[in-house]
């Protein structure tokens, strides 16, 4: 949503503006609340008014706006221009609306604004925003009445993003392996170990930090792998302070490694 935005700093501040930008919310929070964050907003509003009025930049001004980068934050501005995207036909717009929408703390039109998030994130994923297909799954996964078939499609929809390069959604992917993992213990199922172990190494090669703690995780047990203590410390270590929060907090449940009983814990 914000790259944009990054584009245009690094084109008003060259490439070294940007240097390890995106890695981490810190990172990025540091260069939005920077002084190239308020050169980047003129730029975005000027992109995002007649005669151009490019449905992309109104959508990362929208953004900046919610977070108050670059900008006095201003949730109903943000919203107001979530909405103008999300008509004029971007699909992260449409995203970023649905998400505004569900985010609300008001419980009035809760369902009506529940079924008009669902219909944008549909809408973005016809236009191939994987993000949508991971906030669409999000939305049915929190339906604690979900049959088989409604857990199926929350999976399928989070390997469909995951497969078009959204991390996070790869990570859930793992994370429900990981679950049915634990129900079939007993029965020493090792297959959706595997299938967690290869949707967090997705994620962790495109950088996503609580991936490489949990995929660490089943390094260090063997689980859905070979095991791998060296290659696990390594993992931990750019972890960081999220093994920590792993080691502390664990993960709802734990999970069993079925040689007796070591947790694995998920962070989700």
């Amino acid at each position: 949503m914000l790259d944009l935005a990054l584009l245009l700093i690094i084109q008003e501040h060259g490439a070294e503006a940007c240097a390890g930008l995106g890695q981490t919310k810190t990172n990025t929070d540091n260069l939005l609340n920077s002084g190239a964050a308020a050169q980047a907003a003129a730029l975005l509003k000027k992109a995002a008014s007649p005669p151009h009025s490019l449905p992309r930049a109104i959508s990362a001004l929208g953004t900046l706006y919610s977070f108050g980068w670059g900008v006095p934050k201003d949730d109903v501005r943000a919203l107001q221009l979530f909405e103008e995207a999300a008509v004029a036909g971007d699909a992260e717009g449409m995203v970023e609306l649905g998400l505004t929408l569900l985010d609300s703390a008001s419980v009035e039109n809760f369902h009506h604004r529940k079924e008009r998030a669902r219909a944008l994130f549909a809408d973005a994923i016809e236009r191939g925003c994987p993000r949508a297909a991971t906030a669409l799954a999000d939305l049915l996964r929190d339906n604690e009445d979900n049959d088989v078939d409604e857990t199926l499609e929350v999976f399928r929809l989070y390997d469909e993003a995951a497969r078009q390069g959204d991390a996070v959604a790869a990570c859930n992917c793992a994370y429900m392996c990981g679950l049915e993992a634990q129900q079939k213990v007993s029965t020493g199922d090792s297959g959706k170990w595997k299938s967690a172990a290869d949707y967090l190494q997705m994620a962790a090669d495109r950088g996503l930090v609580r991936a490489k703690c949990n995929l660490a995780s089943l390094l260090e047990h063997g689980l859905g792998c070979e095991p791998n203590a060296e290659r696990a410390a390594t993992l931990y270590a750019e972890a960081g302070s999220l093994f920590e929060a792993l080691k502390v907090h664990g993960a709802p449940g734990g999970a069993q490694n079925g040689r007796g009983g070591t947790n694995v814990c998920f962070i989700e």
